[in-house]
C-alpha cells in the first residue's frame, strides 16, 4: 500500500510527531546540518521547534531528512502494528491505550502514513484525541508542580528512583531484623529448655534430699533405742549405715548446691535473652561472672589431653586443668613419627582438645580419628589461647555434671 509522505501529513500532526520523537539535541544537529537560521544556540526551544515543522511542511532536503530519520526510528515498530488499519490506530489512540508496548508517536505515525480515501477524517480525529490528551498532561503537570516539594514535576522520575531505592534498603534491612529476631527467639526458646530440664533435675534432687534426711532422723530414733538397749554389735553396725549415709548426704548437698548454681547461672541469661533486641554484647557475662560460673563445675578428678599449643602457656593450661580439679596430659602436635604416642594418650584420658590456629591439617585428622576411634570426645579450639581453652574445659565440666546429676538416685 502507497505510503504519504512527512510534508504530506496534516501540518497539527506533523507539529506532534516532531515535538513527541525529537530531542533539543536532535534539533540543533538538524539546524547545524542544514544552515537554519543561522547559529541554532541563539533560539529557544520553541522557536526551534516552530521554525522545524514548517519546513517540514513543504518538501525540501530538510523535511526529506527528518522523514527518513522518522521513518528508520518507527519501522522498530511496524511488525507490532501489522494487522492494523489506520482506523483501528485512530480508535486505539482515542482509548488512551497502548499495543505491544508502542510509543505514541510510531502510533501516530502508522495512522496517518498510509494513503487512505478518509485519510483526513482520521487525522482531524487523531489530532482531537491528542488535542485532549494533551489537556490531560498539562492539567497533570499542574498538579504534580503542586504537589512536587521542589516545584518541578520534571525530577519526579528521580525522587521515584531514590524512594525506591530506599525501599529496597529497608526490606533488605527487615530481612536481616528478621532473620536476627528468629535466631535471638531460638537462643531463647533453647535456655528455656534447658532451664526447665535443671529445674526438674533440682527438684527430683531436693526431694531425695528430703527422703535422705528424713531416713536419717529415722536411723537416729533407731540409734537412740539401740543406745538404750544391750545390744552393743547391733549399735555398731547401725553407727556404721549412719556415717555411711551422712557421706552420701554431704555428697548429694554438694550436688544440689552445684545445681542450685548452675540454675542461678541460666536464671541470669534467661532474663537478659526475653529482649530480642538486645545486642549479643549484652548477653555475654561479664569477666568476673565468666570466672563465678567457671568455679561452678569441676572436672572432679577427670583426665584432659591437650595437643599442640604454646610452651609458653603449658603451665598455664595445666593450672587451668587442676583448678577445676582435673589432670593435665599433653601432647607437642607432631605426628611425623607415627600416630601411636598419640592414639596411647588418648586411650588415657576422658577428653581431648586441639586448637586449630596451631596444628596441622594432618594433626587435627589424627587427633580426630583416634577420638572417634575410641568414643573420646574431642574439642577443636579456634585458638590456643587460655581463654579459647578455659571456656571449652568448662563446657565440658558442665556437660559432665549435667550427666552425673542422676546418681543421687542411687544414694538410696
Amino acid at each position: 500500500m502507497p505510503e504519504r509522505r512527512l510534508w504530506e501529513f496534516y501540518s497539527p500532526i506533523i507539529c506532534r510527531i516532531l515535538g513527541l520523537s525529537l530531542t533539543e539535541k536532535e534539533m540543533e544537529k538538524i539546524f547545524n546540518r542544514f544552515d537554519l537560521n543561522g547559529n541554532p544556540s541563539s533560539l529557544d526551544l520553541s522557536r526551534m521547534h516552530g521554525q522545524l515543522v514548517q519546513m517540514c511542511t513543504d518538501s525540501n532536503p530538510c523535511s526529506k531528512y527528518v522523514d527518513k530519520i522518522l521513518q528508520k526510528r518507527f519501522g522498530l515498530y511496524r511488525k507490532k502494528v501489522n494487522g492494523l488499519s489506520p482506523k483501528d490506530i485512530c480508535e486505539i489512540i482515542e482509548r488512551g491505550k497502548r499495543v505491544n508496548n508502542v510509543p505514541l508517536s510510531a502510533l501516530i505515525w502508522f495512522a496517518v502514513r498510509r494513503k487512505d480515501e478518509k485519510i483526513d477524517e482520521i487525522e482531524e480525529r487523531v489530532f482531537a484525541a491528542l488535542h485532549m490528551r494533551e489537556h490531560e498532561a498539562l492539567r497533570f503537570y499542574d498538579a504534580l508542580s503542586e504537589t512536587m516539594p521542589s516545584g518541578s514535576p520534571e525530577s519526579v522520575i528521580e525522587e521515584l528512583k531514590e524512594t525506591l531505592s530506599l525501599k529496597k534498603k529497608l526490606e533488605v534491612r527487615t530481612e536481616k531484623l528478621e532473620r536476627r529476631i528468629e535466631g535471638l527467639k531460638a537462643e531463647i526458646e533453647n535456655t528455656m529448655k534447658e532451664k526447665s530440664r535443671i529445674e526438674i533435675a533440682l527438684g527430683e534432687k531436693t526431694k531425695e534430699l528430703k527422703n535422705l534426711r528424713e531416713e536419717n532422723r529415722r536411723l537416729k530414733e533407731d540409734l537412740e533405742d539401740l543406745e538404750r538397749g544391750t545390744v552393743s554389735e547391733q549399735i555398731k553396725v547401725q553407727k556404721k549405715e549412719i556415717e555411711s549415709l551422712k557421706q552420701k548426704l554431704k555428697t548429694a548437698e554438694l550436688l544440689t548446691r552445684k545445681l542450685a548454681r548452675q540454675n542461678q547461672i541460666y536464671e541470669a541469661a534467661g532474663k537478659k535473652l526475653r529482649c530480642p533486641f538486645c545486642r549479643r554484647k549484652d548477653i555475654e557475662p561479664e569477666e568476673g561472672e565468666r570466672n563465678k560460673q567457671t568455679l561452678s563445675f569441676s572436672l572432679e578428678g577427670r583426665k584432659v589431653a591437650f595437643v599442640g599449643g604454646l610452651d609458653s602457656l603449658l603451665p598455664h593450661y595445666r593450672q587451668v586443668v587442676e583448678d577445676l580439679g582435673g589432670v593435665f596430659y599433653n601432647h607437642c602436635g607432631k605426628i611425623s613419627n607415627g600416630r601411636g604416642d598419640l592414639e596411647i594418650l588418648v586411650g588415657k584420658v576422658d577428653a581431648v582438645f586441639c586448637p586449630v590456629n596451631i596444628n596441622s591439617h594432618h594433626a587435627c585428622l589424627s587427633v580426630k580419628r583416634a577420638c572417634k576411634l575410641r568414643n573420646k570426645p574431642c574439642y577443636f579450639l579456634r585458638s590456643s589461647g587460655l581463654n579459647a581453652f578455659k571456656q571449652a574445659l568448662v563446657g565440658f565440666a558442665r556437660r559432665g555434671c549435667l550427666e552425673r546429676a542422676g546418681e543421687i538416685r542411687s544414694l538410696n
